[in-house]
C-alpha cells in the first residue's frame, strides 16, 4: 500500500507539471497571435502609408502634366501670334498720334503711329506733310517696297524706327497728281491697320 501511494504521488505530480507545461503553451500561443496582430497592422499601416505616398506623388504628377500642357498651350499660342505678326507684311493705314521734333535734325520728325491693335510704335521721317491726328499709309519692318527697299527697324537721326511712311514711289504709283516727296495721306474714315487703299482713293484724299 505505502508503494502504491508513492506512485499515486509522483504521479499526480507529474500530472500537475503536465498540465503547467500545457498552460504555459497556452500562455505563448495568444503572445504569438498578439504578436501576429501587430505585425499585421504594421504592414496595413504601411499600405495606407504607400497609398498615401502613391495619391500624393500622383497629385504631382497631375499638376506636373497640367503645368507642361499649359505651357504648351502657351508656347503654340506665342508662335501663333509671332506667325501672324511676321505674315503681316503689307502697307497699312496707320494714325499719326503725336508728331515732335528730332533734336539737331531740322527736317525729321518724331511720330508716334498706332498701328493695327498693336502698341502704338515710333516712325521717324523727314516727309513734311505729316501731322498729329491724320492717317496714312506706312510699312512696317520686313516689307520690301515697289523700290526694291526693304523695310528695317533701325536708328534714324539718334532715333529707332519701326517703320516708315509711304509715298507713291514706295508703292509703284504714278507721281503725276501725287507729290513723291510726301507721304501718302488718307482719308479719316479709313480703319486704322487695314490695307492701304486703292490708288484713286488716295488721289481723292490729296485733293
Amino acid at each position: 500500500p505505502v508503494k502504491d501511494k508513492r506512485k499515486n504521488v509522483f504521479a499526480m505530480v507529474g500530472s500537475d507539471d503536465d498540465e503547467d507545461e500545457d498552460s504555459e503553451v497556452e500562455e505563448v500561443k495568444p503572445k504569438q497571435k498578439k504578436k501576429e496582430s501587430k505585425s499585421s497592422k504594421n504592414k496595413e499601416d504601411e499600405d495606407v502609408s504607400d497609398d498615401e505616398t502613391a495619391a500624393m506623388f500622383g497629385d504631382k504628377k497631375k499638376k506636373k502634366d497640367k503645368k507642361e500642357k499649359d505651357d504648351d498651350k502657351k508656347e503654340k499660342k506665342d508662335k501663333k501670334d509671332k506667325k501672324e505678326k511676321k505674315e503681316k507684311k503689307f502697307p497699312m493705314i496707320g494714325e499719326v498720334l503725336e508728331v515732335k521734333a528730332v533734336p539737331k535734325k531740322d527736317k525729321l520728325k518724331q511720330c508716334k503711329v498706332q498701328a493695327a491693335a498693336e502698341d502704338p510704335i515710333t516712325i521717324v521721317t523727314s516727309a513734311p506733310n505729316i501731322v498729329s491726328g491724320k492717317k496714312y499709309i506706312i510699312a512696317l519692318p520686313g516689307l520690301k517696297m515697289a523700290t526694291g527697299i526693304e523695310v528695317e527697324e533701325r536708328p534714324v537721326g539718334g532715333i529707332n524706327s519701326a517703320g516708315m511712311f509711304c509715298g507713291p514711289n514706295e508703292l509703284g504709283w504714278a507721281t503725276d497728281i501725287l507729290d513723291e516727296n510726301e507721304a501718302i495721306m488718307v482719308a479719316d474714315s479709313c480703319e486704322v491697320g487695314a490695307m492701304l487703299c486703292p490708288y484713286e482713293e488716295a488721289v481723292e484724299a490729296f485733293q
